[in-house]
């Protein structure tokens, strides 16, 4: 016998109205929906209710219509690109910053590649114009075309792994076209992604990281809220962007307190700090922003013909460190370029080197734990692998025989 649904909300009206059972379920604090669909399947959504209260109701109402009715299909004439990433701007409220930039990237290079195209009779306007076929050829003429930077004639050839970036982006993309009801399938589904060959992400050594830290402190002695700012960096293995947005209120009781809603991931985690770090923190810490006084240090320490806003904004700092690790660089060509992201490489793979443990580590780090073994850690260095051949060299070799037994 099928188990009894929670809650039910109907489908329709009048003879034909059906009624639809749901339950919930709850992730990080969110709360979902979970709903057998017109095919027969179960399907689970979250929603951005944390309370069984009429606002979840009425979500999860919207879930369900949204499910059960197939929506209008909007031809190319009515919208175009231009308007169709808009909404999905405007009804996407969780898409970062970083994310809506891939997203009108990938666009703008889609259109690039596919004016040029003189066998192309009709230009595409909108998302409904791009099959399959057209998603296939825009990847065959990326890689086909060369381009010129700036104002250099120099002409160059694209890289696979651009392609591969903007095939990324255009496929999430589509996905939210889809959603909205723009197009019926997403044709970059299948198109032949290029054959790249994996390498290791650079993971900076302490000799390096001590050598970073000694060129900050050469280059700025007294910029007190940048020192900081790098060594929560570093102590904490967070995104960048994360750190950059930071609200004094996640500083409590000597810790650093992530809520779901403020990571990528959804998930919260909280950081210990040392007590020196988290008394200059809240000492430096403004009304409600951690880098409050960062615009007035821009101009103390790194003055400029550019203009620094009035206001607070997490970009600012995002871009001022970005610069500075690049300056860094640049003034040490000898070594592996040093990114801020290196930082999340480093203590992922220090911290796994400590606890032998990825899956605790991506728990701690709020990281999932595919993301970080692919994409994060140094594994040579976190497992020591050359020790592992050592240990294991007895078992892998097969026993000598007696002398006796041994063939002729």
């Amino acid at each position: 016998m099928p188990r009894r649904a929670e809650f039910y909300t109907q489908l329709g009206d009048g003879p034909k109205a059906q009624s639809i059972g749901y339950s919930t379920t709850e992730r990080d604090g969110f709360l979902g929906v979970r709903f057998i669909g017109p095919d027969g399947k179960r399907l689970e959504k979250m929603t951005a209710c944390k309370k069984k209260d009429a606002n979840f109701h009425i979500e999860a109402a919207k879930i369900i219509v949204k499910a059960f009715v197939k929506q209008p299909e909007l031809f190319p004439q009515h919208v175009n690109f231009e308007d169709a990433l808009t909404e999905v701007i405007k009804t996407s409220a969780d898409l970062r910053p970083a994310t809506i930039l891939q997203f009108r990237k990938s666009i703008k290079m889609l259109r690039t590649v596919l004016n040029a195209d003189d066998k192309l009779a009709v230009k595409p306007i909108g998302p409904s114009d791009i099959t399959p076929e057209l998603a296939s050829r825009f990847g065959r003429l990326f890689l086909s075309t060369k381009y010129t930077r700036g104002s250099s004639k120099i002409e160059r050839k694209r890289s696979p792994v651009t392609l591969s970036f903007y095939l990324r982006g255009l496929s999430s993309l589509w996905g939210q076209f889809q959603e909205l009801g723009y197009v019926q399938s997403n044709p970059w589904a299948n198109v032949r992604r290029p054959q790249l060959e994996k390498k290791d992400k650079y993971v900076p050594t302490e000799e390096e990281i001590e050598a970073f830290f000694a060129w900050i402190g050469a280059k700025y002695p007294t910029w007190e809220r940048l020192d900081s700012l790098l060594k929560l960096k570093l102590l904490s293995g967070c995104r960048t962007a994360d750190i950059c947005q930071l609200k004094s209120d996640q500083l409590r009781n000597g810790q650093l307190v992530f809520d779901p809603s403020q990571t990528k991931t959804k998930t919260g985690r909280t950081v210990p700090l040392p007590e020196d770090l988290f008394n200059t923190l809240q000492r430096l810490a403004g009304p409600e922003w951690m880098w409050d006084g960062w615009n007035d240090d821009v101009r103390k320490f790194r003055p400029s013909k550019n203009k620094v806003p009035d206001q607070f904004q997490a970009s600012t700092v995002y871009c001022v460190l970005a610069n500075i690790f690049r300056e860094y660089s640049d003034n040490h060509p000898s070594q592996p370029r040093l990114a801020p992201h290196a930082f999340r490489r480093r203590a992922i793979t220090v911290m796994v080197t400590e606890t032998q443990s990825v899956d605790l580590t991506a728990q701690a780090l709020g990281v999932n734990p595919l993301t970080a073994r692919t994409y994060y850690l140094d594994a040579q260095r976190a497992f020591n692998t050359a020790d592992a051949f050592k240990i294991a060299t007895e078992k892998l070799l097969p026993k000598n025989p007696p002398k006796g037994d041994r063939p002729h």
